[in-house]
């Protein structure tokens, strides 16, 4: 049984004899069999590809512009970032660490659309954080292009259902968050019609009652 399902899945994939299996997305069941067989603890997506490491020099560059750069991971090439009060001026020091950077928060800094040319010319981002920032509908689509995204945050931006379904190309996107943005349920649903894997955030979360009570207990 378990063969079978194995079999189900490669031709659900096109039953490609080319394709790589560290770049597949691998059900529970399908991750069972494999495990088996000695094939389940292969990297996957990003952590697969292989890239240089990060040029020391740019990196100092990059902090010495107030940007926080730190690895991603104990092991490995990939870098994140945070520049939540960098101009687009700034962000520029990033060029060199294109191939690197994994994942960018942005949160509140004076940015619009024009920073999204620079942030889709990274190839393995996984992560973007855009909140508060000035990005809309035109710079959500120069996003269309990050085929490793999994979590977007655009809270608190001026972004609507045409950006959203620039993402509709995201085919790694698992988490979306919108709220304090022109998105619309429609527009949500649409997404997650063609995406149904991505889990979307219309609403701010809602604390607990008694969680201020507790928080400020513990603080007192």
């Amino acid at each position: 049984i378990a063969e079978a399902e194995l079999l189900r899945w490669w031709i659900a994939q096109g039953a490609s004899t080319d394709i790589k299996l560290s770049m597949i997305e691998r059900p529970s069941g399908v991750r069972r069999t494999l495990a088996a067989y000695g094939l389940e603890d292969l990297p996957t997506g990003i952590f697969a590809l292989t890239v240089p490491p990060a040029d020391t020099a740019a990196i100092a560059a990059a902090r010495a512009a107030g940007m926080s750069v730190v690895p991603l991971a104990r092991k490995g090439s990939y870098l994140s970032v945070a520049a939540t009060s960098a101009s687009a001026a700034q962000l520029a020091r990033l060029r060199p660490l294109l191939q690197q950077v994994a994942s960018v928060d942005l949160s509140r800094a004076p940015v619009n659309d024009s920073v999204t040319m620079l942030i889709a010319a990274m190839p393995h981002l996984t992560r973007l954080k855009l909140t508060g920032t000035r990005v809309s509908d035109a710079g959500v689509v120069r996003l269309a292009s990050l085929q490793y995204l999994e979590s977007l945050n655009l809270v608190d931006t001026d972004v609507g259902d045409a950006g959203l379904r620039a993402l509709e190309r995201l085919p790694r996107l698992r988490a979306c968050h919108l709220w304090g943005t022109r998105v619309t349920a429609g527009g949500v649903a649409r997404l997650q019609q063609i995406l149904p894997r991505v889990v979307v955030t219309l609403a701010a979360p809602v604390m607990p009652p008694d969680s201020f009570a507790t928080d400020t207990t513990k603080k007192q």
